[in-house]
Order: C-alpha cells, then structure tokens, then sequence
C-alpha cells in the first residue's frame, strides 16, 4: 500500500488536530529530478509504514500552488517539511533525503511535535502598530547595482558561485541602469553573462532554449529541466540586450529560444504554453537527427497564468524586433486565450488543465496578465486589450488591494486558505509589477491617478532591509521608473 497522500485542504489540516498528528507536507515540481528520486524514498515499505501510521501526508505541486510553496519552502525542491496542524506552523524542515536518513527525520520529528503538544500556549498581546511614514525610495538602487557588482562573476559572467542561475531579474535591473545612462560596468556584466550563457552547456544548441541552472560555474553542466517562465525571461532579456548594445547575434538567440518555446511547449488546441520539460540528461546531449528518434521529454501540460502572461508579452517584443508575424499571432492568440479560460468570476485563476481553471488567486497572476494587455495594446494599438487591461486592474485593485492601509495583498484566501495561508502579506516581488501595471495603464489612458496608486504602492511595501536583500530587483528597477 503506498503513502496516502491527500491534497492541501482544511479537512487534511482537522484530520491531524482531531488525530493527533503533525503534517507531513511534500513540495515537488513535476519537472524536478530530485523530486522524482524523492518519490522513490517514499515508495519503500519503512517509509509507507511510517508515515501513514504517524502524519498526515500531503502533497503539493509547487507550479499549481505557488502560494503553499512560498509559505513552506525550505531552501528547494523537494520541500520536505513536517506542520502543527493546529497553527500550520513549520516545526521542522528539510529537502531531499533518502530513506535512511527520512526515518529519521520523520521520528525526530514526531518526537518534536509530541513535545510540542505538552507544551502550554503563551499569550502574547499585541504591540500598536506605529503609523508607518512613507519613505523616500533613494537607496535601494545603488544598494541593487552594488551587490549586483558583488556578485558578478567576471569570468564567467552571472552572479555567484556553483549551482549558477540565470537570475533575470538581475539582469533586467542592469539592463535599466544601462538604459539611465549609467553604465557602471553594467554594459559589460550583461553581455558577458549572456555570451557565457548561449555558447556554453547552458543553452540547447540543438532545440533551442534555456535549461533551469548550471551545476558548475562555468555554465558547462546544466540541470536539464527547461522553465517556460524561465525561457520567456530569456527571450526578453536578449531582445533588450541586442537593441541597447547591437550585438546582434543576441537576437538569434531569442528567437531561437522563442522557436523552442512554440516547437515544444506550445499547445495550439488550448491556446496556451505549458509550463515546463522535465530534464532527460541523455536526450539533451543527443544530436538532432538521433533527438528525431526519440520522444522528448515530458512537458507538464498545465497552463499557468503568470508564466503565459509573461511569454505573452516576450513574444509581442519579439515580433516588433524580429519583424516575425508569427510570434505576434501565438502571443495575440495566446493572449485572448487566457482572458477566456482564467478570468471568470471577477477573478483571475492561476491554472488550467482538464478543461478546468483552478484557483489559488494571486497578485502575481492578475498583474502580469494585466500587463500583457496593456503590452499588446502599446504594439497593436488593439483597443480591446486596453478595456481588458482596465477591467483586470479593477479587479486587481478590489481583490488585493488594502483598503485600511494601501498597497497590494499577496493573495486573495480561498477555501482552502489554513495555516500560514490565512495571513495576508505584501509581497516585493509582485508588488513591482502590479505597480507597473498601473504606471503604463496611467499613460496609456493618459489618466494620472493609476500613477498615484503606484506610487503609494510601492512606497507602502517599502521596507529599510530590501536595501540588503538581493531579491528586490525587481522593486529597485519599477521604483526608479515609476517615482
């Protein structure tokens, strides 16, 4: 009999209050290769027996719940991670772990939570909460180009050491600085990542596209798994890069990746991409004509709003670019595919698969595919992208935004909303990009309140420590733009 894994839900979370026992919850990636050998640990008898004895297992697709994933992770995927079912609170955390060393996690673990279970709650009152001044957003710029510069491997190019990603949010951060008439070594930190990037293991000379990281600093050996969110970053990055540089052979690179992403992941029933391949070391190093012999990879067919948004949108600057009319007809179609199968209800829906769209509803999913129609309408002048641009920024403004305080909520909870997924927080990775939304849709409406509500977006979601938190690109590059 194999583990009895249950989906995330309220139900699973009174099961382990009313039986007495912790959470044990799986965070994997259907394109994951660690997370696969994981599922063999949890297919041996001890493991089985364990686990359905003691916990009360349950197993989450990081790409379907971004927000459980962004709640629990515990430094990568897989997320092996063991919950009070009472409060959701994270007792004890870890990622891959083979069997030997998984028993013992999960028994050390259950002796936690039987500690944990004697022990009397604390009261604790809570402190008033200070009225927050908004701040002057001056820093956090220069912050971003100095550990940008930190890290910069002038080598190899990209930032940091073994395993290497491509962090294109980095990257678009210089590539705004360079654009300001800054260079700062900017121009030359670009182009030498994205040459290393193309010409060495780290790209598929043979289909096109990017794999998710390299294992070795030199972007010789990658981890083959192919993103689709991760591919369409590529394709708008070397766009940029060739029109602020001219260096040309960066456009055949984007369209050679954007020829992968519509070879491979585009599915022309659904009108939509899917979200990943999973990584297959031998069929990656093959040459064409034995790949031609061979079924590729699996693609997980699910199509996710955020990651389709931002294809979208790398697809329409391709077309401008590239003078390609097919890039435009995929992203258009793609595009009215998604207003139709993900926005229902006044809301926007993260994910489609089996005829089906499925929540959880994110900040992220409805600003990005804001943007995309506000994108196509700049390029195509197609006035019925902007009225869909509006009507999503009014939902976005009556789903997330804080009425008592400002800014915009992470989430919006839905039924299965327990644990860490009940509180709301403001998120600086998609807050930028709502506040974004609202800057283009301001000029492209000419109408100067969505610029006001971005302004107090971003300065309300400020925080002193994003100047030291590598991860705040993002909000580092739409600050300058929009204040």
């Amino acid at each position: 009999m194999p583990i009895k894994w249950v989906e995330w839900s309220k139900a699973a979370f009174q099961k382990g209050v009313r039986q007495k026992k912790p959470i044990l919850l799986d965070v994997y990636g259907v394109w994951c290769h660690w997370c696969h050998r994981m599922d063999e640990e949890y297919e041996k008898k001890k493991v089985i027996e364990f686990v359905n004895n003691n916990f009360v297992p349950v197993h989450v697709d990081t790409d379907k719940r971004p927000d459980i994933n962004e709640k629990y992770n515990q430094g990568g995927w897989p997320t092996t991670a063991v919950l009070d079912p009472l409060t959701g609170k994270v007792l004890t955390g870890a990622t891959y772990l083979p069997a030997p060393q998984l028993l013992y996690f999960l028994n050390e673990s259950l002796n936690k939570y039987k500690w944990y279970l004697k022990q009397k709650p604390v009261k604790v009152k809570a402190k008033p909460k200070k009225e927050k001044r908004l701040p002057q957003l001056k820093n956090i710029a220069p912050a971003m180009l100095h550990m940008a510069k930190e890290a910069y491997d002038p080598m190899y190019g990209g930032f940091g050491g073994a395993p290497k990603f491509p962090h294109w949010d980095i990257l678009r951060f210089l590539i705004h600085h360079l654009r300001r008439g800054r260079n700062g070594n900017a121009k030359n930190m670009l182009i030498t990542t994205l040459q290393n990037m193309a010409q060495r293991g780290f790209a598929d000379k043979v289909e096109g596209g990017f794999y998710r990281y390299a294992t070795q600093r030199d972007w010789n050996v990658p981890h083959y798994e192919k993103m689709l969110e991760d591919n369409a970053h590529a394709i708008d990055v070397y766009l940029r890069v060739a029109r602020l540089t001219g260096h040309k052979a960066f456009l055949g690179t984007a369209r050679f990746t954007a020829t992968f992403l519509i070879n491979r992941l585009y599915n022309k029933r659904l009108g939509g991409f899917g979200g990943s391949q999973d990584a297959d070391e031998e069929y990656a190093t093959m040459t064409l004509q034995q790949r031609k012999k061979r079924k590729p990879p699996y693609v997980d067919p699910t199509i996710y709003t955020d990651y389709n948004a931002i294809t979208v949108i790398s697809l329409i600057h391709a077309w401008v670019s590239l003078d390609e009319p097919e890039f435009k007809k995929i992203a258009t179609k793609t595009l009215s595919s998604l207003l139709t199968k993900m926005v229902k209800n006044s809301k926007v829906y993260h994910s489609f698969a089996n005829s089906k769209a499925f929540p959880p509803f994110l900040l992220r999913d409805n600003a990005w595919l804001a943007l995309a129609a506000i994108e196509t309408y700049t390029h195509t002048s197609d006035e019925k992208c902007l009225k869909s641009a509006v009507r999503l920024v009014n939902m976005m403004l009556k789903n997330f935004w804080d009425k008592k305080n400002s800014g915009f909520f992470d989430t919006l909870p839905g039924k299965d909303a327990v644990g860490l997924l009940t509180q709301r927080t403001k998120s600086y990775l998609d807050t930028p990009i709502a506040a974004l939304v609202l800057f283009r849709l301001g000029e492209a409406t000419k109408k100067p309140q969505w610029k006001k509500l971005a302004q107090k977006a971003l300065q309300v979601t400020y925080d002193e420590t994003l100047t030291n938190n590598p991860y705040a690109v993002r909000f580092a590059e739409v600050t300058e733009l929009v204040l």
